[in-house]
């Protein structure tokens, strides 16, 4: 080992290296020019007309877009619309049809009054029902029992 030697530390690294300034080659190829500019120019178009497309795209869909937010809002209002008519309507029938307006109708417009206990009838349906022929003699033929029978029958 060393002692008083800078040999642990290389200081020659950190300074820049001369560099060879060489200038660089160029080569010029004779009639690849036309060949190039022109497949640069497809190139070219190809890009644009597909950019373009792209363009038009974005803009149509757009356009349908606007167009079927307009139809959605114009239903939407029309949905809104029909169903404050039909709270209306439901409103009205169930008014219509009100025990209290009908028995007011009845009794304004028609002049109808409640009934009174005079006025009720009852029915006895429990007798049985009989059948008499008045006026008949014991000379009476078959054609005018079926005919009577019939008429019972209201078959006739």
């Amino acid at each position: 080992m060393q002692t008083g030697s800078s040999a642990a530390y290389d200081l020659s690294i950190y300074e820049p290296k001369e560099q060879s300034r060489r200038k660089p080659k160029l080569r010029v190829v004779q009639g690849q020019g036309k060949a190039a500019r022109s497949l640069m120019v497809a190139k070219t178009v190809c890009i644009t007309v597909i950019l373009l497309a792209l363009v038009v795209g974005i803009l149509h869909n757009k356009a349908e877009l606007t167009q079927l937010s307009a139809q959605i809002t114009a239903t939407a209002n029309e949905y809104t619309q029909l169903q404050s008519e039909y709270t209306m309507l439901s409103t009205q029938l169930e008014s219509r049809g009100s025990l209290r307006s009908l028995e007011e109708y009845a009794t304004t417009q028609l002049g109808m009054s409640k009934l009174d206990q005079d006025q009720v009838v009852y029915l006895d349906g429990s007798e049985d029902d009989k059948i008499e022929i008045v006026g008949r003699g014991e000379d009476g033929t078959l054609k005018e029992t079926v005919s009577g029978i019939m008429e019972y029958l209201k078959l006739k």
